[in-house]
């Protein structure tokens, strides 16, 4: 599918700790104030263009808020993004590419690991996608590296944090620049966008608690500005609906969650790593018993109810 110019699924090798660490340093959490500026104004952007555009498709919004930030982040590019050409290429290459990612066949993978992905694509008779995917893919990180290195004067005088991504990259092989931009951008688009969608869901279903939120948005900031990073901390159920949607319908359940320490259970030894599985009864129920710090998540209030009830 031409993903292995991707630093997820690169093998160990000369580049592999050097694309690490580029990532590490630019993209770890000390780094993340310094794009928050950027995501405000997008933010800001993604709601002009819902207010001019009310008719417009809600998940078209999001992915155009999102496009726009990841690409502003990796390679300093400053558009709209709505009819961007760069970004259908983009889009078209992930897309194809993600229908290969589903559980089934990466079960196929783990049970099978010395079958290449090329068996299975023709297994499911996805030849034909495998070899598309696998061309936009190519012409992806094609375009995109052409554009870093036209650009990358303009980069540096636009946006000064920007150097810290590139600065190192004119010394290094274009490999080494293909695993990591083309990992920054693809690894955050389909999780980002299912969260954000999520997110709008919940707000649909629980009318209640999308009321509460704005009542403590509007005591805390006010009806004058829009929220911004420092406002977090001031609030609270705002910060519970956060952890909630990413609990509520997990985007990314890459592997089964498994005990950190041996234990025995009403008799029962369980030993350290066992993979924890049909846990659905724990992550969905509203009267879960999860303990953290000696101290019930539920009671804390940490989460929302399922139910959508504000009054717990």
């Amino acid at each position: 599918f031409g993903w292995s110019v991707i630093f997820a699924f690169a093998g160990y090798g000369d580049e592999w700790p050097y694309c690490r660490r580029l990532l590490h340093q630019t993209f770890c959490p000390d780094s993340a104030p310094k794009f928050r500026p950027m995501q405000i104004k997008r933010a800001h952007e993604m709601i002009v263009n819902l207010i001019d555009d009310p008719h417009c498709h809600f998940a078209t919004s999001v992915y155009v808020f999102l496009t726009s930030i990841m690409m502003s982040a990796t390679y300093g590019r400053q558009t709209s993004l709505r009819d961007d050409p760069l970004v259908g290429i983009v889009e078209n290459a992930v897309a194809l590419a993600l229908q290969a990612m589903t559980p089934e066949r990466a079960i196929l993978l783990k049970i099978f690991p010395f079958c290449e992905l090329s068996y299975f694509s023709r297994v499911f008779n996805q030849t034909r996608c495998s070899q598309t995917s696998a061309n936009c893919m190519r012409e992806m990180t094609d375009v995109l590296f052409q554009y870093v290195q036209e650009h990358m004067v303009g980069i540096f005088r636009f946006e000064r944090y920007y150097y810290y991504c590139y600065s190192e990259f004119i010394i290094f092989l274009q490999g080494m620049v293909y695993l990591s931009l083309i990992h920054i951008y693809s690894g955050s688009y389909e999780t980002t966008i299912s969260v954000l969608m999520v997110f709008a869901l919940a707000m649909v279903s629980y009318p209640n608690v999308q009321k509460r939120a704005q009542v403590e948005i509007d005591s805390v900031v006010g009806q004058d500005r829009l929220p911004t990073f420092e406002d977090r901390v001031s609030l609270p159920y705002v910060e519970s609906i956060l952890r909630e949607t990413l609990r509520w319908q997990p985007t990314g359940p890459i592997a089964p969650p498994a005990t950190s320490s041996d234990d025995i259970y009403d008799g029962y030894f369980i030993p350290k790593g066992l993979p924890f599985l049909s846990s659905e009864q724990i992550t969905s129920n509203p009267d879960c018993s999860t303990v953290r710090n000696g101290q019930s998540l539920c009671s804390r209030k940490r989460n929302l109810p399922c139910t959508g009830s504000t009054s717990r």
